[in-house]
């Protein structure tokens, strides 16, 4: 009977053995097995990775970029390294790994002493109390790996592990890059999932102008050009800039040193220097391209190229177009070449629309005689030049001076003196004297026009006995009867005499405006006949027959007591190279490129 009792229960299990369903565990299998080869790939991936971000942490650039496509859509970018090698980056798959434990997420970020350092789900990875450094001599990289269920992480190479967290998986592989931004065409950021993003220059993204733009560049006489070299490029690999100009009949060219200006036949081309900051990029070069030529509309081709460290080129051309206004003025002879256009109801300087023009005129027993012509700037709120004819029907005795100080009707008042007021040492010097003009009080009132005033030294330089009062006398004397042509004018930037003495700019407050800025130099241009009572016009004499000469001094108290002298004096075509005026324009013999001393009595 027990026999049979056994015999009944071993049937009984080895039917419930045969009738066991184990699908449900093969599948808990099968899954656990997705899961570990999901994590294998990750892992993989991570690693890969991270090699990428520091082969990329080292490059200074990189030599280009096309997107890899999948079915049609763009899921990454394939950089081109300037060795010619390529590393991918793909974009991350939907979803994320790591739900009940984490997902390790390797970044990187600038230390304070500029090298790149990595980062594990955000923070600084230190090692031994420092950083783990991805560049410079001690860079390295961390290498992941999964070991019985844990992430473990490696920062000798795998000489030794530490355990991070369990490692599950819940989702597709993700990377430690989050996003992909090669918008711009200048550079390229690459997003960490872990945060930050690094950005790569292009090499090849040196460009003519910073407008984005390959359209041809159109600008009146004189331009100044940024050339755009690569995004945040490294001082060290810099070496030189070349630029050209291609005409079809010839080229000119300028090579950067410090400071290059090159002319040839129709053009000027003259380089400013890139400015680098704790050794990179901070500030772009640029080229000025003038037109000197005589056609109105030219085009031609700027080419420039940028000469690396290592002898590669990279190459940047551009098509310009020049135009040269014709100069439309009136044909007085004591005037400078000027552009004039209309600007609402005031007349402007076509190349430099900061300069403002204004003429003013008078009648005198029923004759309409011009009194004078101004050059006034927005810029420094002083006159830049006036320009006037002197002859004794200006000067003889028939009113009295008219301290009538007001705004020029013919330029914007804003830009002009607020009051009579003086300052910064200064007192109200007329550029075209009252005494000159003591004709009538229409003609004296007007050169009192804040147009006609610039601020001038009170001790030593516009008073008895002063360095301009000595030079103003000096010119009294060549008024004669054929009529001098006279312009006076003011300069602003550094300046040395022939005595000498420099000054250097300065603002101050003057007339009530805070922002005046004092001239480094005054200068007197003057032209008429060597007889000076031949009866003739300008215009009929031949250049043998004229007397031209500039006459400039430093803005300077020093000058106190120093008659004028030959220290004084320079041709005309000097002056013009420093201003960058052109004098008499209507008098096309004028010997602007001679100067006698003996003339004007020196």
């Amino acid at each position: 009977m027990y026999n049979r009792v056994i015999h009944f229960v071993a049937v009984l299990f080895l039917a419930a053995a045969c009738s066991y369903d184990d699908s449900a565990l093969r599948e808990e299998i099968q899954a656990q097995q997705e899961r570990i080869a999901a994590l294998e790939t990750f892992c993989a991936q991570m690693n890969k990775d991270i090699q990428s971000l520091q082969v990329l942490l080292g490059q200074n650039f990189i030599g280009g970029y096309e997107a890899i496509t999948e079915n049609g859509a763009v899921c990454g970018y394939r950089l081109t390294l300037t060795d010619g090698s390529s590393i991918d980056i793909r974009f991350p798959a939907d979803g994320h790994v790591g739900t009940d434990g984490s997902t390790p997420l390797p970044g990187v970020k600038k230390d304070d002493d500029g090298n790149y350092c990595w980062t594990l789900d955000g923070e600084f990875i230190t090692v031994g109390g420092h950083r783990l450094q991805a560049t410079g001599e001690e860079g390295t990289s961390p290498v992941l790996d999964i070991r019985e269920g844990w992430w473990v992480v490696s920062y000798d190479g795998g000489a030794s592990w530490q355990a991070l967290f369990p490692a599950t998986t819940a989702g597709p592989a993700s990377s430690i890059f989050s996003g992909v931004d090669a918008s711009s065409g200048t550079h390229v950021i690459l997003y960490l999932s872990a945060g930050g993003s690094l950005t790569l220059p292009l090499k090849t993204s040196f460009r003519i102008g910073d407008d984005g733009s390959q359209e041809p560049l159109d600008f009146l006489v004189s331009a100044s050009i940024p050339l755009e070299l690569p995004y945040r490029m490294p001082e060290k690999d810099f070496s030189a800039l070349m630029v050209r100009i291609r005409t079809a009949d010839g080229s000119v060219q300028a090579i950067y040193t410090k400071s290059e200006s090159v002319s040839r036949d129709d053009w000027t081309l003259s380089l400013t220097e890139p400015v680098f900051s704790h050794g990179s990029l901070s500030a772009d070069p640029s080229v000025t391209v003038t037109y000197n030529g005589e056609g109105h509309d030219v085009t031609a081709t700027l080419e420039a190229a940028l000469i690396w460290a290592d002898g590669s080129v990279t190459r940047a051309e551009r098509h310009i177009s020049a135009t040269r206004p014709s100069g439309n003025q009136p044909g007085w002879f004591e005037l400078p070449e000027m552009h004039i256009q209309k600007s609402g109801s005031y007349r402007v300087n076509l190349l430099d629309a900061s300069q403002y023009y204004s003429s003013h005129s008078f009648s005198m027993a029923g004759v309409n005689y011009r009194n004078y012509t101004v050059c006034f700037s927005a810029g420094h709120h002083v006159p830049l030049w006036v320009a006037a004819p002197r002859h004794p029907v200006y000067s003889q005795k028939g009113t009295t001076r008219s301290e009538n100080y007001r705004p020029d009707p013919g330029i914007p008042s804003g830009i002009q003196y607020y009051s009579k007021s003086i300052g910064g040492g200064c007192n109200k010097g007329h550029m075209l004297g009252s005494a000159e003009r003591l004709c009538c009080s229409d003609a004296n009132n007007q050169v009192f026009y804040y147009s006609n005033i610039a601020p001038q030294l009170a001790d030593g330089f516009n008073t008895g006995g002063g360095g301009w009062n000595y030079l103003e006398d000096f010119v009294d004397k060549f008024e004669c009867a054929d009529t001098l042509y006279e312009v006076v004018g003011t300069w602003f930037e550094p300046y040395t005499d022939g005595h000498g003495i420099s000054v250097n700019p300065v603002t101050i407050t003057f007339g009530n405006r805070p922002d005046v800025d004092m001239p480094t130099m005054f200068y007197y241009v003057l032209l008429r006949t060597k007889k000076g009572n031949s009866g003739k016009s300008i215009a009929d004499c031949d250049a043998s027959e004229l007397m031209c000469a500039a006459f400039v001094r430093s803005h300077s108290n020093a000058l106190s007591g120093q008659k004028v002298s030959r220290a004084d004096i320079m041709s005309v075509a000097e002056l013009e190279k420093i201003t960058g005026l052109v004098f008499f324009a209507n008098v096309p013999k004028a010997p602007k490129d001679k100067c006698t001393p003996s003339d004007w009595g020196l």
